[in-house]
């Protein structure tokens, strides 16, 4: 028989097979590290192809990314329940899910709901009672 007979095995299939060795070993450290596996998969580049229907699931659910007009939303529900409030940058940027320099723009862009207190420090104001209490005193 010739050597020509003799079956070669896929380079693909060979790569696919080391890809879900390595994805076995990425999981058990996103466990150990608390990671989730989306975000395991991604930080270590892992094909699609090798992940499992329940995991890809979980990992198409998580990378589900909130909106800036979601972001806006949060914020502003933040401002109405907490009028009269002493609130820093940092409070606002966790409840709304911005980042710092986002928080602060969005102080300096709604100064009707924002007074500062001190460096840092803002107290929400309420716009409606404000111009009541300026018409009383008019």
């Amino acid at each position: 028989m010739s050597g020509n007979n003799i079956p070669k095995n896929d380079p693909e299939k060979i790569r696919l097979e080391r890809e879900a060795q390595r994805w076995e070993y990425v999981k058990q450290i996103a466990r150990r590290d608390g990671m989730s596996l989306s975000k395991a998969a991604q930080h270590y580049n892992i094909d699609k192809k090798v992940i499992g229907a329940d995991e890809f699931s979980e990992i198409v659910i998580s990378e589900k990314k909130s909106r800036r007009k979601d972001k806006y939303t949060a914020a502003d529900k933040f401002v109405s329940e907490n009028v009269f409030e002493v609130v820093t940058p940092t409070q606002l940027a966790e409840a709304a899910g911005f980042s710092y320099p986002t928080a602060v723009k969005y102080i300096n862009d709604h100064p009707h709901h924002f007074r500062k207190i001190a460096r840092g420090q803002y107290e929400i104001r309420d716009p409606e009672s404000d111009k009541r209490k300026e018409a009383h005193q008019g």
